[in-house]
């Protein structure tokens, strides 16, 4: 993880893809043995990190990682980016875990993560074109992964770990789903939320304290809630660095 965000930092200082590359081929400042290892670990930090889907998200990652007040949730800043990203990750997420979470199911093995990857491959070859052993592989680094964003504990078997949300991790997922273009009236029901609070009544009691901060406005009706956010990432970057 703290080569993930030395690399994003790097990026965000110097902002030129061959700098960058000095630093960590080079000069090799993480210590990785090989060349090799070097430029598949830039490379799938570039890719999974640094990248964008949506124009109003262009220049996100830089913006955020300026902030010294922002330290506190970078977990979760990187867990939102990679799993608007990759497509598998968002996949075994919230089509797998958090279904057998709602189930009630909060411990986890590498087998288990495997068998949901074999299902996939089984129902879509393309997707996942790859031997028994490298899916063996990517449910180990998913689990570890999962671990590094804070999500997980244990070693052989890992524990999902009940998350907490502040409010302004609250207002910045929210921020972060409505650059990603999700509709006001699909952000109170959005997956994302869902794993980060406990009930229904934990995240609309979230929106009253937000819109009482003036961070967003919302309304209910009958089941659905719409959420309309009143800053912009601009001002809520502001509400961080000041330490509102």
């Amino acid at each position: 993880m703290d080569t993930i965000i030395s690399t994003m930092l790097l990026f965000q200082k110097y902002g030129s893809k061959e700098q960058v590359k000095s630093f960590v081929i080079d000069e090799n400042v993480f210590n990785l043995r090989t060349v090799y290892s070097r430029i598949r670990t830039l490379d799938a930090i570039q890719a999974s990190f640094m990248g964008t889907i949506s124009p109003g998200n262009s220049d996100f990652v830089s913006k955020f990682l300026a902030l010294e007040n922002g330290k506190s949730f970078r977990k979760l800043f990187l867990f939102l980016q990679f799993g608007s990203l990759n497509s598998l990750f968002y996949r075994l997420t919230f089509g797998y875990l958090l279904q057998n979470l709602k189930s009630g199911k909060l411990v986890y093995s590498t087998d288990d993560i495997y068998s949901e990857l074999l299902e996939i491959q089984s129902e879509s070859p393309e997707e996942l074109p790859f031997s028994e052993s490298t899916l063996r592989v990517t449910a180990y680094k998913y689990l570890t992964l999962l671990a590094k964003f804070g999500l997980f504990t244990g070693r052989q078997k890992k524990s999902f770990v009940l998350p907490t949300i502040s409010l302004q991790e609250f207002c910045f997922i929210v921020l972060f789903l409505h650059n990603l273009g999700v509709k006001d009236d699909d952000i109170f029901s959005s997956q994302w939320l869902s794993l980060y609070t406990q009930s229904e009544a934990e995240k609309f009691r979230l929106c009253q304290e937000a819109a009482v901060h003036n961070y967003i406005g919302f309304s209910r009706l009958g089941n659905r809630v719409t959420i309309i956010p009143l800053i912009s990432l601009e001002e809520f970057f502001d509400t961080i660095r000041i330490g509102n």
